[in-house]
């Protein structure tokens, strides 16, 4: 029976063969485990930041990860997002985005696929992070409700400006890109909007 599993009949959990020897590990199917519990109350905790840009392929998603790697340094708990104003869903992030991350950075973003920046997305946000001003606009003109939350990159950072596309430049205009947007996320008191 080795490497096999069985129910135990009971529902309370699930017994595992592992080389003759029987354990019970307690798993509940219903979802009242103390682990469900501790889990579900850490996602009523987490709060969610969406960073947006154009196509959701360079800035925003570099942002994306900046942001979850700034946070686990914090120890923030925060729900980190990206999206785009004219996003095509499921795309990759662009080849110089996925290698400077990597290479410069040691992030990854292969399993990022491109998504639309609409209420599904964005719903829940407690700050969405335009990496334009025309960002911010497109997002507010299609969902008011956010224009309370949605502030540009810079201006969170207390600065003015946008994050230029690197779109169809060269590695080097997306390492300067990316170097930005980093320097700008870890300038941001990120606790006042959490």
């Amino acid at each position: 029976m080795r490497g096999q599993a069985r129910g135990d009949g009971g529902g309370s959990g699930v017994i595992i063969a592992l080389v003759g020897q029987f354990r019970k590990l307690d798993v509940s199917i219903s979802g009242d485990s103390e682990i469900d519990k501790k889990q579900q109350k850490r996602e009523v905790k987490m709060q969610k930041i969406v960073f947006v840009c154009t196509g959701n392929t360079c800035r925003s998603p570099m942002a994306e990860v900046f942001a979850r790697a700034h946070f686990a340094v914090q120890g923030l708990e925060v729900l980190v997002a990206s999206c785009g104003v004219a996003a095509f869903g499921g795309g990759p992030a662009s080849k110089y985005a996925l290698e400077v991350v990597d290479g410069e950075y040691g992030l990854c973003l292969k399993a990022h696929k491109s998504q639309m920046a609409c209420e599904d997305v964005l719903d829940g946000a407690v700050a969405v992070v335009a990496m334009t001003s025309s960002h911010k606009a497109r997002v507010v003109g299609a969902i008011p409700a956010l224009s309370e939350k949605i502030h540009t990159l810079l201006e969170m950072a207390g600065d003015e400006g946008d994050v230029d596309d690197p779109f169809g430049g060269n590695i080097d205009v997306y390492k300067s890109c990316a170097a930005q947007i980093k320097s700008y996320i870890e300038k941001i008191e990120w606790r006042k909007y959490l």
